[in-house]
C-alpha cells in the first residue's frame, strides 16, 4: 500500500508539472513517451475491515492462549464469536470452544472473562436466571453490559453502559431475568508450572484458587500433576494396582488416571450386605473399581482413598444425608492445615463435573482450617433428588474401605465398621459395628 501511495504522489506531481509546461510540453511529451497509465487503488484493499482481517487471522491459527493476547475489546470479542459460529448447547471447555462450537451459556460468558482479564479494571458475569448470564466490562468507572447469547446469533453488537453495579443488575433483571440475580466478578488466571512440565491456568472455585487440569479444576493447595499424559497411560496398561497408588502422588494426578482410564459413572457389580453383623454395607473396593472400570460414590471414594492415603496428611469419608433419606458419599483430604472436600464420582464418566464441586452452588464453602465450617455449608447449600437441604454430616477415618448402614430399628443410628473414626457433625448417632470381611485393604477383587 506504501508503494502504491508513493506511486500515486509521483503521478501527480508529473501531471501537475506538465499542465505548468502549457500544451507544446504536453505534445513533446505525448510523442516521446507512453502515457502514463492511471494507477486506482484496489477498492476491495482500501474498504478491507482490519478488524475482521485479524479475527479470521487467529481463528486461523487456532492458538488459544494467542487469541486471549491478541483480541483487547469487547466489540472485537463478541464479533470473534460471532465468526467462529460460537452457539449456546452443552459444551464445557472453555479451552476447546473454537473447536466444539457449542457451549452453555455459563461458559460463553466466562470465555469472554478469560480472554478480556487483563484488558480492563474489571470484568464479570452477571446471571439473572439459572440459565441465562450477561458479560460486563468495567473502565472509568463505567460499566458496559453485553446480552452475548442474542449477540452472537444476531450480529448486532451492543451495549448498556451504566455508573453503578445496582442499575447495571436492575437492566439485566428487567431485559432477561427472575426477581434475583448477582454479579460475579472475574478472577484473573494465573498460570502455574507443573512438575510434569505442562503450564496450567489458575482460576477461582468455591472461593479458592484452583488450577484447569484433566477437563476440571482442582485446589492449587493439593498439589500440581506430577505425571504427565503418558506416564499415567502406562500405569493403565500395566494394571499394576500396587505401583499405581505408588506413583500417584496428587490428587490432579489421581483425577487425570480416572479420566484417562474413563472410569464410568454406574452401580458396581460388587455389593455387599452382611446380615450377620447389622447389614452393614460394603460397596466396591479400590481394585474391583480398577477391574471393573465402573463406581459410583462410595466405590469412588474407596479408589481415591487407596490412591492418596499415604500422600497427605489425612484422606477420609464425608457422608452426608437429607431428611428424605436420600444420601451422598464424598471424599476428603486434609493438607497444610486445611480440610478439602472432594467429590470422587464427579470424576467418572457420565457424572463428570467441569470444575471442582460445580454440582454445588459455588457459595458452598468447600475448604476450611476447621471442618465445621464446611459442615455447615453443607447444610445450607447442598441437596441431592428431593430437594431437600442435608441434616446429617459425618467425617470419616478409615484405614480402607467405607462400610456403614443405617440401623433397622432405630432409623436415627448409623453404623460404621469397628477401626473407624467419625466425627459427628449432625445428624445420626454412631454405632460402631464389628465386619466380618476384609474392608480395610482396599484391595478386595473376589468378594
Amino acid at each position: 500500500m506504501l508503494k502504491r501511495f508513493i506511486s500515486l504522489l509521483l503521478a501527480a506531481v508529473m501531471l501537475l508539472s506538465l499542465v505548468g509546461c502549457g500544451a507544446t510540453a504536453s505534445e513533446e511529451v505525448s510523442e516521446e513517451t507512453t502515457p502514463t497509465e492511471t494507477i486506482v487503488p484496489d477498492s476491495t484493499e482500501v474498504e478491507e475491515d482490519p478488524i475482521a482481517v485479524k479475527i479470521e487471522a487467529l481463528l486461523a491459527e487456532g492458538d488459544f492462549e494467542k487469541i486471549c493476547t491478541e483480541i483487547v475489546t469487547a466489540e472485537e470479542l463478541l464479533r470473534l464469536f460471532f465468526t467462529a459460529g460460537i452457539r449456546e448447547g452443552h459444551g464445557d471447555t472453555i479451552e476447546q470452544a473454537f473447536v466444539e462450537k457449542f457451549l452453555r451459556g455459563e461458559v460463553i460468558v466466562e470465555l469472554a472473562c478469560r480472554i478480556l482479564e487483563e484488558d480492563y479494571e474489571e470484568v464479570g458475569i452477571i446471571t439473572t436466571s439459572p440459565y441465562y448470564h450477561f458479560f460486563y466490562v468495567m473502565q472509568d468507572d463505567v460499566y458496559s453490559v453485553y446480552d452475548v447469547l442474542s449477540i452472537i446469533l444476531s450480529g448486532n453488537i451492543y451495549s448498556e453502559s451504566f455508573e453503578t453495579k445496582e442499575a447495571m443488575l436492575e437492566y439485566a433483571l428487567a431485559k432477561r431475568g427472575d426477581s434475583d440475580g448477582t454479579i460475579k466478578p472475574w478472577q484473573p488466571i494465573v498460570k502455574f508450572k507443573a512438575p510434569n512440565g505442562q503450564t496450567v491456568l489458575g482460576t477461582y472455585n468455591h472461593g479458592i484458587e484452583t488450577f484447569s487440569y484433566a477437563g476440571t479444576t482442582i485446589p492449587v493447595g493439593l498439589g500440581l500433576p506430577e505425571l504427565s499424559d503418558e506416564e499415567i497411560d502406562t500405569l493403565i496398561a500395566k494394571g499394576d494396582y500396587v505401583a499405581t497408588a505408588q506413583a500417584i502422588t496428587t490428587l490432579a494426578d489421581a483425577v487425570n488416571y480416572i479420566r484417562r482410564t474413563e472410569i464410568v459413572f454406574e452401580a458396581p457389580p460388587i455389593t455387599i450386605t452382611d446380615p450377620v453383623y447389622g447389614n452393614m454395607r460394603y460397596v466396591a473396593s479400590a481394585w474391583q473399581v480398577l477391574k471393573s472400570n465402573v463406581g459410583e460414590c462410595v466405590a469412588m471414594s474407596n479408589l481415591l482413598h487407596y490412591f492418596l492415603k499415604e500422600d497427605y496428611a489425612e484422606v477420609g469419608y464425608v457422608n452426608a444425608w437429607t431428611p428424605a433419606d436420600d444420601g451422598h458419599t464424598m471424599g476428603y483430604i486434609y493438607h497444610d492445615g486445611l480440610y478439602y472436600l472432594t467429590n470422587p464420582v464427579g470424576y467418572c464418566v457420565g457424572a463428570w463435573e467441569r470444575s471442582w464441586l460445580s454440582t454445588y452452588p459455588d457459595k458452598m464453602i468447600a475448604c476450611a482450617d476447621d471442618f465445621q465450617t464446611i459442615a455447615d455449608s453443607l447444610t445450607e447449600y447442598m441437596s441431592f433428588g428431593s430437594g431437600e437441604l442435608v441434616n446429617f454430616v459425618h467425617r470419616i477415618k478409615s484405614p480402607g474401605d467405607l462400610a456403614f448402614a443405617m440401623c433397622e430399628y432405630d432409623r436415627y443410628i448409623t453404623f460404621y465398621s469397628v477401626g473407624a473414626e467419625v466425627i459427628r457433625y449432625c445428624g445420626n448417632e454412631v454405632v460402631y459395628q464389628e465386619t466380618s470381611i476384609d474392608w480395610q485393604s482396599q484391595t478386595r477383587i473376589d468378594r
